[in-house]
């Protein structure tokens, strides 16, 4: 009986031993590749943080402010329009309509050529869809 316990415990030694072997791998490979995504993230905070700099969002804000906000024939003004805007938003884009034909849906017409120039139709007042109505 003394001699089964023997063989037992040199068995379940063996199998730690070679078990520890074998999990002291896997543990460097984790390890390894924890180090490696580590290293990923770290890299990628630093060019958000370098994107989302005060100096990069002045630029970008710059970039794409108005030259000739309130004109109705900047085409960039009507390249920024969004669905949703409200009337106010509207306004200080592309400025004051020739002429609003209110009901159901309002128009806003920026020549007398009503839908052939350029509008904005709202629906529930906000920004439904517009045509500039100039060459692109």
């Amino acid at each position: 009986m003394k001699l089964g316990m023997k063989i037992s415990a040199v068995l379940l030694l063996g199998l730690a031993s070679s078990g520890g072997s074998y999990a002291s791998s896997d543990d460097v490979d984790i390890e390894r590749k924890l180090s490696d995504l580590t290293s990923r993230v770290i890299e990628l905070e630093r060019r958000l943080n370098a994107f989302e700099s005060p100096g990069v969002i002045k630029m970008i804000e710059q970039n794409t402010a108005s030259t000739n906000p309130g004109d109705s024939q900047d085409q960039s003004n009507w390249n920024r329009l969004k669905v949703g805007y409200n009337y106010d938003e509207v306004r200080e884009l592309v400025g004051e309509p020739v002429k609003i034909k209110k009901g159901s849906m309002e128009f806003w017409f920026y020549s007398e050529r009503k839908l052939d120039g350029p509008f904005v139709k709202f629906i529930f007042k906000k920004v439904h869809s517009w045509s500039s109505g100039l060459a692109e």
